[in-house]
């Protein structure tokens, strides 16, 4: 075992975490080539329906594209409601983590669960100014509050994760 830490998640760790993804989603080039998907086929559509081409053709895209931006600052602000539901839905949340970083991966133990990852099994990582991310792919992440972290931890962890790319 190369170092040990404890911790209870706080809200404030769950929110961090919550707008940490938001963003990064946000900034995928695949989620607004989607997005942009969307919106050619809807003009499209209106094209082919109506038989015309005009501005009021590029209405229903312009209209999508607010709705996802409203949505995207919307969440980032329902954020510390949404991690103060998940803690108060979620048992593991509420108890003490103690996570093991060990040579092979990260070990993280509750009184209701034992979970062990292999550093090969994490895809990326970020990091904000309250956690560390891990992710195992695109929508499962684990990840630590910095104060549960020493900035040796931090330097072992991310030194195992040189072959995973930030996000």
């Amino acid at each position: 075992m190369l170092a040990t830490t404890t911790f209870h998640v706080t809200s404030a760790d769950v929110t961090a975490t919550y707008r940490s993804y938001v963003f990064w989603s946000a900034t995928k080039l695949s989620t607004w080539f989607l997005i942009a998907a969307v919106i050619a086929l809807i003009t499209l559509g209106d094209i082919i329906w109506t038989g015309t081409y005009g501005h009021l053709t590029l209405v229903p895209g312009a209209a999508i594209f607010v709705w996802v931006l409203i949505y995207y600052v919307g969440l980032y602000f329902a954020m510390p409601l949404l991690a103060r539901r998940s803690i108060a839905k979620q048992k593991n949340l509420k108890q003490e983590w103690r996570v093991n970083i060990t040579e092979n991966g990260l070990r993280a133990v509750t009184q209701t669960q034992d979970l062990f990852v292999s550093w090969t099994d994490f895809v990326g990582w970020s990091q904000n100014s309250q956690t560390l991310i891990i992710y195992q792919n695109d929508r499962l992440m684990r990840y630590m509050p910095l104060r549960a972290l020493t900035p040796e931890m931090l330097t072992i962890i991310t030194s195992k994760l040189h072959s995973v790319p930030r996000r």
